[in-house]
């Protein structure tokens, strides 16, 4: 009796681990992802901590820097041998 409760128990577990994996697009009638995406909508991100402010000027605060990174691009970065590198420019007309 045990083993058969363990054999059902076994295949419950593989018919849904199959279930999971399986592509639902064909059955669904969806249009391709490219053809379906739109511009604009909400996009939600997870922090270890609410950023205080952001002004990243007046605290050194990493939740303030990490969310300050995304909004507030840059036109030029320094690389980590201080090389001037572009961000938002396309070029660095001062590399030598």
């Amino acid at each position: 009796m045990k083993q058969v409760k363990v054999k059902w128990l076994l295949f419950i577990v593989i018919a849904l681990f199959v279930a999971g994996c399986s592509n639902n697009q064909a059955s669904s009638g969806n249009k391709s992802t490219s053809a379906a995406q739109k511009d604009g909508g909400t996009l939600n991100i997870a922090f270890q901590s609410e950023p205080t402010t952001l002004d990243p000027q007046i605290t050194g605060n990493s939740s303030v820097k990490d969310a300050a990174r995304n909004i507030y691009e840059r036109l030029v970065i320094f690389d980590s041998k201080g090389n001037v590198e572009p961000d938002l420019a396309e070029k660095n007309r001062y590399k030598r």
